[in-house]
């Protein structure tokens, strides 16, 4: 049995990785970390313990009070003060007599945190691999290309925000960046949330770099496939290269707390991303299903039919 705290437990991935916990993890015994207790928090939860993630030495004695022997972070890398709180957290957990492994938050693309170009081009996610790269710390950093539930929503199970981008199954438009035969990783959370568990309860040393895809896919498939499971034709628009230089994309989504002509140039560089093949993870044998071939990845194939079958 683990001692396991959950940074940021009560929604998105982090909310996810706790329900798993739940269904597979029962002889763990988990808590969640958090700036703010949840007002309504479910009754099966597990206990919560409001941190400061400024103050590194409160971090630390609530670690060692409670004997946590690893860490899993789900906090948003994308804001200065996330980055923030994951680095204080790291070095909490570094200096903690009782903590011995973390699993951080990155769940993007590859990161080389060598290279300042390396990963989606903002957030704090290189900062925080080196970070962990000084400590003493057993850690391993999953990578997941990008998540496919945004094009199952709101049909599949997710606790995810939404967003969406170069497919809208309900309205039936997509948006193609360059040629759309450029291949690119997705992977579901919950299928993420169940390979985090599995890692908890294997003993062995983890590797420092742990890769997870569902489907290895262009954007022609993307749309081709959900063509097929909805029998409707996709109203498509393209993005050249050189529009995408110029910060010009199509917008499909843009999340309401961020104005939209300042979203756009954060989208075209996902875009490129995807168009440089970064976002493609490699198949070779850092990839975690052929550590734990036992648990079974969902393709986005099986997403979209999941989601759309019979909503043509």
């Amino acid at each position: 049995m683990g001692i396991v705290a959950v940074a940021g437990g009560t929604g998105g991935l982090g909310k996810s990785v706790i329900e798993q916990l739940k269904h597979h993890g029962h002889h763990h015994k988990v808590f969640i970390l958090g700036r703010a207790a949840p007002s309504k928090p479910a009754p099966d939860s597990p206990e919560f313990l409001q941190v400061d993630y400024t103050d590194v030495d409160s971090l630390v004695k609530a670690l060692q009070e409670r004997e946590i022997d690893t860490v899993v972070s789900t906090i948003n890398l994308e804001t200065e003060a996330g980055t923030q709180s994951q680095l204080n957290l790291i070095t909490a957990a570094d200096k903690s007599q009782v903590t011995r492994r973390f699993i951080p938050s990155e769940y993007v693309s590859l990161i080389d945190e060598d290279r300042a170009d390396s990963g989606p081009g903002m957030g704090g996610w290189i900062p925080n691999a080196k970070a962990l790269r000084g400590t003493n710390l057993e850690y391993i950093r999953i990578s997941i290309g990008l998540f496919s539930d945004y094009f199952g929503m709101p049909y599949v199970k997710s606790n995810l925000k939404p967003f969406c981008f170069l497919l809208d199954v309900r309205r039936k438009i997509a948006a193609i960046p360059g040629t759309g035969d450029e291949k690119f990783t997705l992977t579901y959370s919950e299928d993420l949330a169940r390979y985090i568990v599995r890692l908890l309860d294997d003993q062995s040393k983890w590797p420092e770099i742990g890769l997870l895809s569902g489907s290895d896919i262009s954007v022609n498939e993307l749309i081709a496939c959900a063509e097929k499971v909805t029998g409707s034709r996709m109203n498509v628009t393209h993005d050249t290269v050189e529009k995408l230089d110029q910060g010009e994309v199509t917008v499909l989504f843009h999340p309401e707390e961020i104005p939209k002509e300042e979203f756009k140039p954060v989208l075209a560089g996902l875009c490129k991303m995807i168009i440089s093949g970064a976002c493609l993870l490699p198949n070779d044998h850092r990839r975690l299903d052929k550590r734990y071939p036992e648990i079974s990845l969902t393709s986005t194939e099986a997403i979209l039919a999941r989601a759309w079958g019979g909503r043509g």
